[in-house]
């Protein structure tokens, strides 16, 4: 009887034990699901779904991909690779996506494509967009497209394979003409027109994520990261720009660094609800505290505020720390003329500003917040979950991040609660929680 009752404790203790760090083990190692995170508490380990983790800070050892990472990625490039380069090198029309890219900020629209390459990868399709999908961040010599600093989507590309006559010839002269005469190659001249792609006409995506079922135990973060990385390939002129910033910041050869997107600008005077407007002291305590617990020697900055760039690189306690900052040295002076409720993309709407400048300085931006090991900024803000999901899949992990406003979530280029969607969209969200078992998240 007493053996028994001493093997119940011993149990007992072991069942506590297993408790505490269960979430460790099992989501980390076996599921690998990073929907869910390992929040160390004062006394224990407990899961959270990450939805619901503004800021993680997991112990160093849980900075490591999962057992089952290397396969998968691979897995998800063939899955890729299969619809969008097919072997014979060819671009079937009758099995292509072209996809309406959204009249929306550089991420938005950019969350807006890898999302249609989530549902083309869904149908068994290829995914591209046509010749002036991207008029207001992209500029002539790029037909108007991502690929200005991306490489091709696919072999249906306006840019491979005679594409890119066929879709600048498949506008019709009467919208060329008008394009004209509304201006030169600025966002207005091309906003309302979406012109075919090899026959196809131009259309959104159905809302929503269409993971596959071998993939959904991965969760929502790690499919949505997979999408945008393989979308977010860039070209040379973008690697060269890139290295160049951190060559003329004396970026250290073995950097590890924190990625810190401070969103001001428009963002300051956003009527949205879930927007806030942050200054680098907010963002700098994060930064600072990652430095001293994880050991970062670098930092990158990304923002639109001439003030905060000023401020971050004469950051008195990060140079104690020994910490080298490196920030794209730009003109940002377009960035902060802003009235209330007016975005960036109203404004070159109206034909202002610099459209493949602007585009140059978001790509530029995004590249090197991606190439980071943690993350500091704001997840209301589409550029920043861009960088976030960016540095996921190319770590293999979850790293280290700080949102200084809400968590992160799924959504694309959705409005908050999904308000103002038409009947045939919501319908099409229904079939898609048929087909994939899971709700779609729209509180961004």
């Amino acid at each position: 009887m007493c053996r028994v009752f001493i093997l119940t404790l011993l149990l007992a203790a072991a069942l506590q034990l297993c408790s505490a760090s269960s979430c460790t083990q099992i989501e980390a190692d076996a599921a690998c699901n990073t929907d869910v995170l390992a929040v160390v508490g004062k006394t224990n380990t407990e899961c959270k779904p990450i939805r619901h983790v503004p800021v993680y800070k997991p112990p160093k050892d849980m900075l490591r991909p999962c057992a089952r990472e290397r396969d998968d990625a691979k897995a998800v490039e063939n899955l890729v690779r299969n619809t969008q380069f097919p072997n014979d090198g060819r671009c079937k029309p009758s099995k292509l996506h072209a996809t309406k890219v959204p009249r929306n900020g550089f991420g938005s629209n950019l969350l807006g494509v890898a999302h249609a390459l989530d549902y083309a990868v869904h149908t068994k399709r290829a995914m591209d967009a046509s010749a002036m999908s991207l008029p207001g961040f992209a500029g002539k010599t790029c037909q108007y497209t991502f690929q200005c600093f991306l490489e091709p989507f696919s072999t249906c590309s306006p840019h491979k394979g005679g594409g890119g006559a066929a879709a600048a010839g498949e506008l019709s002269s009467k919208r060329r003409s008008s394009s004209r005469r509304r201006g030169r190659g600025g966002a207005s001249s091309t906003a309302k027109a979406q012109p075919r792609l090899h026959g196809r006409e131009a259309e959104p995506a159905p809302i929503g994520l269409y993971i596959p079922g071998n993939f959904r135990s991965r969760g929502d973060l790690w499919w949505s990261s997979q999408m945008i990385a393989h979308v977010w390939r860039p070209n040379a002129e973008l690697v060269q720009r890139a290295s160049s910033v951190l060559s003329s910041a004396g970026w250290p050869e073995q950097a590890q660094a924190i990625g810190v997107h401070v969103r001001r600008g428009d963002a300051c005077v956003d009527k949205r609800n879930n927007r806030k407007c942050f200054s680098w002291p907010d963002y700098a305590a994060h930064v600072k505290e990652l430095v001293r617990d994880y050991g970062f020697n670098a930092v990158f900055v990304a923002t639109d505020d001439a003030e905060t760039a000023t401020a971050a690189l004469a950051d008195a306690d990060l140079k104690q720390l020994g910490v080298t900052v490196a920030i794209v040295n730009a003109d940002r002076s377009f960035y902060g003329k802003v009235t209330k409720g007016e975005r960036i993309e109203h404004r070159l709407a109206k034909g202002q500003g610099d459209t493949l400048k602007l585009g140059w300085d978001a790509s530029v931006d995004l590249e090197l917040l991606a190439q980071c090991q943690a993350f500091v900024g704001t997840f209301s803000s589409t550029l920043g979950r861009a960088a976030f999901m960016l540095q996921v899949a190319r770590l293999g992990y979850v790293p280290p991040f700080a949102s200084l406003d809400i968590a992160w979530c799924s959504a694309y280029h959705v409005p908050r609660g999904g308000k103002g969607l038409s009947p045939k969209v919501k319908e099409a969200a229904k079939v898609l929680d048929s087909v994939t078992g899971r709700m779609v998240n729209y509180d961004c």
